[in-house]
This record gives C-alpha cells, structure tokens and sequence, in this order.
C-alpha cells in the first residue's frame, strides 16, 4: 500500500430523483389537479408555499450555535468520522514497516554494515538481488506497483458491485477484517518472514482502495440528510480528526522509539501493534453504525456486473469527449497524471531517504510528522493563490513548486547534510501537499456539470487510480537498471510537468467555466431523450466508477 497525503476540500452533491406525485401526496403535500384556471393557481399557490416550507425545514441547520465537531443524532456521520481514525494510522504505519522491509531485505543479500555506533544500516548502492530478482531498494515501489495494478483492473468491478448490489455494508465491513487480520499478522515482519508480509502488504493497499470505496458510497446520502452548511461543518470535522489521528499516531511511536532506542524492525512492530489495536476498536464502531443499503440501480436485461463499471467508463469518457473537450478532459487527462505523481512522490521519497540517505524509521516518522504539519500552511497558500488568480492557476503553481521541489531535493540532499537540512525540505513538501489537493478538488467541484456529479466523480477517482502504477515501476526500472535513485525521484515528479502541461491546454478558466454551463441544456435535452426511449434509464449514477464520491476531506 502506498503512503499518500490527501487533504480534499471539496464535495460533490449527488444529484436526487424528482419526487413523484404519488409520493407527494401521500406525504401531505397539496397536488394540483385539473379544474378552473383559478383554482388551478390557488393550489399552485398551496403547493409552491408548502414546498417553500418544506425546503425551509430541509435546511435548517439543527447544529447552529453548536461546537462544529457535533454530529448530534446523525449516526452515519459519527460512523463515517470514526472510519477516518482507522485509515490515518493505518496509511502512516505504512512508513515503519516500510523501512522495516527494507532492511530485512538488505539483510537477506548481505547488503547491511555496521555503524560506528555499533548499529546497523543499509549499504548504500547494493548490487545483489533478492531471490535473484530485484534490488532491496525495489521493494517498497514494487509493492505499489503490484497495489496499482490490482486497483486499476479491479476497482470498477468494486463499484458496480457496492452500486447493483446491497452488498456496500459486507464489502466494507469485509475489508475491514481483512486489513485487521493482515496488520495483526504483519506484527511478527522479522528476518524469516519479511517476503510474505511483503506480499501482504500490496494486498493490503488494494483492500484499503477497497475499505475507502465503500466507506466514501454513504458520503452523497449524508450531503442529502443535511443542509449545506451542516455538511460544511460535517467535513471540516472529519478532516480535523483524520489528520490529528495521522499526527498522534506518528507522535507516538517516535516517542517510544526514542524512548527505548529501538531498531527499525521493532519500530515497524510497535507501529503494526498499536495500529491493530487501534482499527480494531474504530472498524468496529464504525461499522456498527454505518446502515446497510439496498442496491442504488438494477441490472437492465442482458447486462453482466462484471463488466458494468467499465461500460459506464466508457460512456463517461465519450459523454466528456462530446460536450467538454475544452475543459473537463483537459482537467483529468490532468489527473491521470497528477494523481499517481504525487501518491508515488511520498512512496519513493521514503526508499529514497531511508536507503539512500540512511534515515531510521524513528527518523523518517519525524520527517512525516514536519509533512503533516506543515500542509495546514500549504492549504492557505492554496486559498490565497486562488483569491489572486483562479483554480486552474493555482493548481499549476502547487504541481510545479511540486516539481522543483522534488528536483531540489534530488540533487542537493546527501547523507551529511540530510539530518538538518532533510527536515526543512520537509517543511517545503509539507507545503506544496498542502496546496496541491485542496486546489486540485476546488478546481474539480466548480467545472462538475449539474446533474452528473456522482458519474464525473467516480470517473475522476477511476482516472486518479490508472496510472498509479507507473511512476514506481519507472523507479524500479532506473533502480534495476543501476541508475542512481536521486534520477528516480526526479523522474517521479515529472508527472507534475506532465499533469501542467495537460491543464494548460484548456483555455482560460472563465471560458472553461462557460464551457461547463452551456453543457448543462444539452445534457438535460439528451438525457430527456434517453429517459423516453428508455423508461429504466436513470441518469444518477454511483459507485461503478470506482467510487461513488470523492472523500471530500481527507488525509490517506
């Protein structure tokens, strides 16, 4: 599983059914019916004030006045906030045993060497293989390229699955379990075990992909139980309680590994211990809380689950070649490679300390937590940038700081000067992170289309996942290939220019958002004409994407 900073601000409304005049009525509602122009237009009068009412009573914000982090009686957001303290941890214990299976692996090929303080480290630039096949330093981006993969192929299966069927509360609760079992068994990773916890670990990562899918499918129908500035709150708190989780679980195993001076294979097993214990109890209540649900759409005739997340790509993709050429497919043609540039910077960066630079786990942990940390200053870069300029601009900006960053870093950091001035380039990464992602969905959420909010935002999660695995094959190849890993790195944030290069193809940000609103009839007319040629046809759709809704504020 790859370790990866995500700090989204923004959530996409999903759209809502029209209510029917059955329903209506039998909610109590006034239905106009046929009779004298007159009193045609009293009960058009009726019916317009009582939904006034209803629409006031719908937004009333039941947590005014309240601490913002009050969910009140709304047991899905407690169990959606709860989740958040499962996946933190989980994504950080990711760095410990990270190194853990780097030094193991460096062990198994005689590839580690005393220190002069008696300890032991990595040999830098080791040329024997492990089992005859890759270098040490390939591990780590090996398991995130076997986790992308896995992803890639299988995530549209996923969402149509948590979309056709009622089975989103079993897949969720079932990759809990699995993700518990795999953390309890990965806290005996020692010399004689390493491979196979390696191996778990990219399983890992595609069942935590599979963890959020599910966990985000309950996001739209809050947003639909609450007013908007409800939801406001709803997601800063739960942005809030992932990231402080992130950062205390990071506090403490610095501490008691400073605390006991242990190695990085203990490190790496208090970390996978205390992480157990921790998912344990959150999966548990969480998941107590999150309802099960009927399937959100039925099978037409003739049509095979299996292939339903990938036929519905494909009509995405041609529906966005044919109303949006100009603004939305410049955007995640974009992500394609935004996303997997900055999931695989993080991956690489800790091969890249730990092996090259020599960085402990303890270390590492330390360098994170400054990461950590400094995004919160990042994200109001973002914001101010964005007041000057606009989404787009600032969006570039934050991926080619992200660039330059990663080829400063690259170029300038060695084994002498990595312990001070590693930690200020943290600072800097800390910085760009926290500007990348808050301006990357602020961007996405002003250009979605009114009433395909669920279908562009599992296609953007879809398009953020397809690649994924390519910036650390890449690295594996230089690594394999004997190319020094400061190449790699730089290679890695390539994607970064890739990404900008992408998006400046699109016009200027007024004419996308034109663009976007001209659309809006024409889709109305189009999908009009689908739904009278086809009855069952419904415009919403959801997860089959890959995911039903971005997580609109998270920290993975």
């Amino acid at each position: 599983m790859s370790t990866s900073f995500k700090v989204n601000s923004t959530s996409l409304k999903e759209p809502e059914e029209p209510e029917s005049t059955a329903n209506a009525s039998a909610s109590g509602r006034p239905v106009p019916m046929n009779g004298s122009d007159e009193e045609q237009e009293q009960e058009e009068k009726e019916v317009e004030a009582h939904n006034a009412k209803d629409l006031e009573d719908e937004f009333e914000d039941p947590y005014a006045g309240k601490w913002c982090g009050g969910f009140g009686n709304h047991t899905k957001a407690k169990g959606y906030n709860i989740l958040g303290t499962a996946r933190g941890p989980i994504a950080m214990s990711n760095i410990f045993l990270s190194t853990a299976l780097i030094y193991l692996a460096s062990e198994e090929v005689g590839c580690v060497e005393e220190t002069e303080d008696g300890g032991m480290q990595v040999v830098e630039n080791c040329e024997e293989r492990v089992f005859g096949a890759f270098r040490p330093s390939a591990l780590i981006t090996n398991i995130a390229v076997i986790s992308g993969l896995m992803s890639a192929c299988l995530m549209p299966l996923v969402g149509a699955i948590i979309d056709y069927t009622p089975r989103r509360w079993s897949i969720g609760v079932t990759s809990a379990i699995l993700i518990t079992l795999i953390q309890i068994v990965q806290i005996g990773t020692v010399s004689s075990t390493w491979f196979p916890m390696a191996i778990l670990q990219a399983i890992t990562g595609f069942f935590y992909q599979v963890q959020m899918c599910s966990t985000f499918a309950y996001m739209p129908e809050i947003k639909r139980e609450v007013s908007t500035l409800t939801m406001t709150r709803f997601s800063s708190t739960w942005t809030m309680v992932q990231f402080g989780s992130q950062a205390l679980f990071l506090l403490v195993i610095v501490g008691i590994s400073m605390a006991f001076s242990f190695n990085d294979v203990i490190t790496a097993q208090v970390s996978q211990g205390i992480n157990s214990v921790n998912i344990i109890i959150a999966f548990t209540v969480a998941w107590r809380m999150m309802p099960k649900v009927p399937a959100r759409h039925t099978l037409e005739p003739g049509q095979w689950l299996l292939l339903q997340g990938f036929k519905q790509n494909w009509r995405t993709a041609k529906r966005i070649q044919k109303h949006y050429k100009r603004s939305i497919r410049w955007y995640l043609l974009g992500i394609l490679f935004a996303e997997p540039g900055a999931n695989a910077f993080t991956v690489v960066s800790v091969v890249f300390l730990s092996d090259k630079l020599g960085l402990s786990g303890t270390e590492l942990g330390i360098f994170f937590l400054v990461v950590l940390v400094c995004m919160v200053p990042g994200g109001l870069v973002s914001q101010a940038i964005t007041r000057c300029t606009n989404p787009s601009i600032s969006f570039r900006f934050s991926m080619m700081f992200l660039f330059v960053l990663g080829i400063i870093g690259a170029l300038t950091l060695t084994k002498d000067n990595v312990k001070p001035i590693g930690y200020v380039w943290a600072l800097f990464v800390g910085l760009g992170l926290g500007s990348f992602y808050p301006s990357e969905k602020l961007y996405l959420s002003m250009i979605v289309p009114k009433g395909i909010e669920a279908e562009l935002s599992g296609f953007y999660v879809y398009c953020s996942q397809l690649l994924g695995w390519l910036p650390p094959l890449m690295f594996t190849l230089l690594v394999e290939a004997n190319v020094d890993q400061k190449y790699g790195l730089i290679c890695t944030v390539c994607f970064f220019l890739v990404a900008v290069a992408m998006i400046s193809m699109s016009p200027s940000f007024d004419k996308v958002l034109e663009e976007v609103h001209q659309n809006d009839f024409d889709l109305d007319v189009e999908d009009s004409d689908d739904t009278n040629n086809n009855p069952n046809n419904k415009r919403t759709v959801g997860t089959k994407n890959g995911s039903s809704s971005m997580d609109s504020n998270s920290v993975e």
